[in-house]
């Protein structure tokens, strides 16, 4: 039978003694000093802590004894801060003022390898995303009070923006803190949920609405939970990952200190932010890690389990969908660590500005690979990865499958609308745009009104007519609409001399056009303030020709949303012949939601 010291995929390459460009002796240090530390107190006793659904507090301590949780913060560390607590030095003898992103990186890296998340999150969450927003904008009062207690792990700190009702949406968030008749405090209602160690936090950086709608209406006061008045905190029960304390926070008639507010009114969503390439980039090296880990509990299973003679690993179809996996995990990887150079080499300042993107794209993509991963060594793990014991446990789906719901975009599309990430840009047009009409609830008359206005020359006060206007002011005919929640929609076109080639049938250039205008109307009925008020431009146009339109025919052309998003959209359309329904042609529209400068006439 095959035998193996180490899987194949267990490390990264630089950690199985080949070359780095990144990597120098202090990191190695570091990593080792790591791993030692994290083995002993964390890993070996992680899946009986999960089954448990604790980790006991004693585990905390020894880490905030250790040093072993100052690392979480972003680089570089607040030297200052550090070495007024007495501590100068972490694991493996770095200097904090040495501490880079490639440290953080290793950090990162070496408390996932259990390949279960919430427990060490348990332990990091509140010191890498509830404390940086203190330690950066805080007033000196402020820290003063309580960074001590936060930095020495004697008192723990959680973020909380998430809602019952808007999730993580800045615009729907209902949370609001008002000022009391004496000015001393701000009083706090609402409810936040999905908060990582909030459960046994003492004090929650949180966003709440002190102004209007929209990011500039929210601030971030430190709230104190434990044994305040109007605070009511509960365990949230979920599918997988219930180690890291998340909770669901009532707030009723909260007394907040004035002085507990971080910075300025109105800017807390630019502190948060401020603080979220080093959030995405933590997200995606511990799930990247965790797709490591089931990768090689499946490679590590294959080699010793026996079916119909021969062991698993011995059969192709096996060896290629490891082999696929493998190739995800080191190219996603390779991807962390050339950015985390970057970051180091480049200073905050600028990489907020230049990677931002990058590094959103990076956190989308790594959750992808952890489906993956998860996906196969669920599927060759066969039944022993569907038992909560045995050999399967880590990869059955109350561990690592069912934890990579939670770290996998929704759409691989979504990325593009986070803070910072590459989007489709436009030089706009200093003139109006053409809104739909959002006030008229029923989606045909809504259509038809857009149809009418847009057919109007003058709609946008131009002194030409265009192409498309006489088309759907004397050619297109609106049948039918439907939405939402699906939104689809049917019209009806004559194919005219106007439309058609030499041979008589319709030009491929005229179908295109035709399509455009009708998928780009079918969208008319998702339209609200702020939300595809205006059809958007094209991203891409693909059209399928499967048979001729000849001239005379009476064609219709069905139209159906298949995705909307705050930015992309989707909308397919087909031409049907109406004499027989035969399909003559189909296609997809990419749709990019911008915004005109200038303001609707409508």
């Amino acid at each position: 039978m095959t035998t193996m010291a180490y899987g194949p995929f267990e490390n990264p390459s630089w950690q199985q003694d080949l070359p780095s460009p990144y990597f120098g002796e202090g990191h190695r240090a570091f990593q080792n000093a790591c791993r030692a530390f994290i083995d002993e107190n964390l890993n070996a006793h992680a899946l009986e802590w999960e089954r448990e659904e604790t980790v006991p507090e004693s585990v905390r301590q020894r880490f905030g004894e250790a040093n072993m949780l100052i690392p979480a913060l972003a680089a570089p560390l607040p030297v200052g801060w550090l070495k007024k607590l007495n501590l100068s030095r972490l694991p493996g003898g770095v200097l904090v003022q040495d501490y880079d992103d490639l440290h953080s990186y290793i950090y990162f890296d070496e408390m996932a390898r259990s390949g279960l998340l919430a427990v060490p999150g348990s332990l990091m969450a509140g010191m890498a995303y509830g404390v940086p927003p203190i330690l950066h904008y805080g007033s000196s009062e402020l820290q003063e009070r309580l960074l001590p207690e936060l930095l020495s792990a004697s008192k723990r700190c959680c973020i909380a923006v998430t809602e019952p009702e808007a999730g993580s949406d800045v615009a729907g968030m209902t949370t609001t803190a008002e000022k009391s008749e004496d000015g001393k405090c701000y009083i706090v209602n609402g409810a936040k949920k999905w908060i990582t160690n909030g459960l046994w936090a003492d004090y929650a950086t949180m966003a709440v609405r002190t102004g209007g709608s929209g990011a500039k209406g929210l601030s971030l006061p430190v709230v104190p939970l434990k044994g305040q008045a109007g605070v009511t905190v509960r365990k949230l029960p979920l599918g997988g990952g219930n180690t890291a304390g998340t909770a669901y926070i009532d707030l009723e008639d909260v007394q907040v200190p004035v002085g507990n507010l971080i910075g300025r009114e109105g800017s807390g969503m630019s502190y948060i932010m401020a603080n979220f390439n080093h959030e995405r980039m933590a997200v995606s090296i511990t799930v990247t890690r965790q797709a490591r880990v089931a990768l090689d509990a499946t490679v590590k299973y294959c080699l010793k389990r026996e079916a119909f003679g021969r062991t698993l690993i011995d059969q192709p179809v096996i060896r290629k969908r490891l082999a696929k996996c493998g190739a995800e995990v080191e190219t996603m990887t390779a991807w962390l660590e050339s950015l985390s150079y970057q970051m180091h080499k480049m200073g905050k300042e600028q990489a907020d500005a230049r990677l931002g993107g990058l590094i959103a794209l990076a956190k989308a993509k790594a959750g992808k690979v952890l489906e993956k991963c998860a996906s196969c060594a669920v599927l060759l793990h066969g039944g022993a990865g569907y038992t909560r014991s045995g050999q399967g446990e880590l990869v059955e789906n109350t561990r690592i499958s069912r934890e990579t719901a939670a770290r996998t975009p929704e759409q691989p599309q979504q990325v593009f609308i986070m803070p910072g990430a590459p989007r489709y840009t436009t030089e706009l047009m200093d003139v109006p745009g053409m809104k739909f009409r959002i006030d008229i609830p029923d989606p045909k008359q809504r259509i038809q009104a857009y149809i009418d206005e847009y057919a109007n020359p003058s709609h946008n006060g131009k002194t030409f007519e265009g192409i498309d206007e006489p088309l759907m002011r004397e050619c297109i005919r609106l049948i039918s609409a439907t939405g939402p929640p699906k939104v689809s929609c049917v019209f009806e076109l004559e194919v005219t001399p106007q439309f058609s080639n030499r041979m008589g049938n319709m030009h491929g250039g005229a179908i295109a056009l035709v399509f455009d205008m009708a998928t780009t109307m079918c969208q008319a009925p998702y339209a609200r303030e702020d939300f595809w008020w205006f059809g958007g431009v094209s991203r891409t146009l693909n059209v399928t020709y499967l048979r001729p339109v000849r001239m005379g025919m009476r064609i219709e052309i069905r139209c159906e949303v298949l995705q909307m998003g705050d930015r992309l959209a989707t909308i397919r359309g087909e031409f049907r012949d109406k004499a027989d329904g035969r399909v003559l042609c189909v296609c997809e529209h990419n749709k990019v939601s911008i915004q005109f400068k200038g303001k609707s006439v409508l």
